[in-house]
């Protein structure tokens, strides 16, 4: 969902930007407030998804990983590959047994490695 007075343009594949138009406050979205209270249970460890009426396996996200999300929400900082990286590291600690998740880390790493 994209704030009421957002113009959402696509950069890649993998992200979208919400570009703010003058006047525009994202601290009022209703979909910030949505996401802060979403955030919020993930980190209290509360369900956040049910399937087919069951309540479906939610382990807590620590308070940095969810600080983190909220910056880039906010757009206070740029998504730079070391930081999908520690993203994606928080969620190979929630996600240990997820091949998916590792491999995303070791991806993200490769990329990294061949930036420099």
């Amino acid at each position: 969902m994209v704030p009421r007075g957002s113009k959402v343009s696509r950069q890649s594949t993998s992200h979208t930007t919400v570009k703010l138009l003058p006047g525009g406050k994202m601290e009022d979205s209703p979909n910030r407030r949505f996401f802060v209270q979403f955030l919020n249970k993930c980190v209290e460890g509360e369900s956040v998804v049910s399937i087919d009426g069951k309540e479906q396996e939610n382990p807590l996200m620590s308070r940095e990983e969810a600080d983190l999300r909220l910056a880039l929400f906010d757009q206070k900082i740029e998504p730079t590959l070391e930081i999908e990286l520690e993203l994606a590291q928080y969620e190979a600690m929630r996600w240990p047994k997820s091949k998916r998740v590792q491999g995303r880390v070791w991806e993200l790493m490769e990329k990294i490695k061949n930036q420099i």
